[in-house]
């Protein structure tokens, strides 16, 4: 799901439904941090150092 679609109200219906959304393509920390908080299964981003920081953050 693009990111900007990605409200925690449709979300929250994939997830009702047994699905988890994935969302491209988050290229800001908070951002990726916010999607997830509100229920992203998954990010995908251009910049990989992103990746780290929310591994970080997660661990």
């Amino acid at each position: 799901m693009h990111w900007q679609s990605a409200t925690p109200e449709r979300l929250g219906v994939l997830r009702d439904h047994g699905l988890r959304a994935i969302c491209y393509t988050v290229n800001d920390f908070d951002g990726g941090v916010a999607l997830v908080e509100a229920g992203a299964g998954g990010l995908t981003t251009d910049r990989l150092e992103l990746v780290e920081r929310w591994r970080s953050r997660w661990s």
